[in-house]
């Protein structure tokens, strides 16, 4: 089976506990034992802000810095919190609160006042990989959805250009590349962007007056048909019927000509 380890991560902490993944360990139980000691883990415990102003804040579980036990170990010296802006008017309050896993008090709360009125107006996109890294941790670890995991991760992936489980990297260079696996180019190649867009616009054009052309093929072989019901029939007529035969066989035989020809240059495009 297949093993979720961003929910076993999520779980072990938010539980005050600790997460081993024993693939990547080699002898793995005497360092687990001396891992685990009478001393919990310090880390972030929660992230205090307004829901009306900020949301899709990761991490949303206690999240360690030190891992205690018998020989103290660092896990990182750089905690990153991220999350999504809704009110960019006004300054928005964020209260980081650390603690030992555990708890339920905080030992340490650092507050931090954003001004996102003063950001700068270039769009970017380290910022926002950084959250989309975050969130397809957190997609991992909550959706129970196999379906709607996938879906999720895949639309994360194509959009922020991430690895994920369900997305993988694929390196493009020219405009051909991108053309050939219909593939947008980013927005930090504009100009190849540009003429992707163009490329486009112009096969979508094509497109359309295929559609219209072969429609005009149809009404042509409906008004043929329409017209050969409305003809009457009888005595005075099979002398006329006789002359018009051959005329109306190679009308049809032309409208039918065309309409293959039309379908194989269609196919040959």
């Amino acid at each position: 089976p297949i093993q979720n380890h961003a929910t076993l991560k999520r779980l072990a902490f938010k539980t005050g506990g600790q997460y081993f993944d024993l693939r990547t360990m080699t002898k793995a139980m005497p360092l687990i034992a001396g891992e685990i000691g009478s001393v919990a883990s310090f880390g972030l415990t929660k992230v205090e802000y307004d829901t009306d102003c900020v949301a899709n804040v990761e991490p949303s579980c206690p999240t360690p810095i030190v891992v205690g036990g018998k020989g103290t170990k660092i896990v990182g010296d750089r905690m990153h919190v991220t999350g999504m802006i809704r009110d960019s008017t006004n300054d928005i309050t964020v209260k980081l609160h650390y603690g030992y896993f555990g708890e339920n008090k905080s030992r340490l709360i650092r507050k931090f006042i954003l001004q996102p009125q003063m950001a700068n107006d270039n769009e970017g996109t380290v910022v926002a990989r950084a959250w989309a890294a975050q969130q397809v941790l957190s997609i991992q670890a909550k959706e129970t959805s196999k379906v709607k995991r996938a879906k999720k991760l895949l639309k994360l992936g194509q959009k922020y250009h991430l690895v994920t489980p369900n997305t993988s990297l694929l390196v493009l260079e020219d405009l051909n590349q991108f053309i050939k696996h219909g593939i947008c180019p980013p927005k930090s190649r504009p100009d190849l962007r540009k003429q992707y867009l163009e490329m486009e616009e112009e096969k979508e054009t094509d497109k359309m007056k295929d559609v219209e052309d072969k429609l005009k093929i149809v009404c042509e072989m409906w008004k043929e048909r329409v017209s050969w019901w409305n003809k009457e029939f009888g005595p005075d007529t099979w002398k006329a019927m006789k002359h018009d035969h051959q005329e109306e066989t190679d009308r049809a035989e032309r409208i039918r000509m065309d309409a293959a020809t039309f379908q194989t240059a269609s196919a040959m495009r």
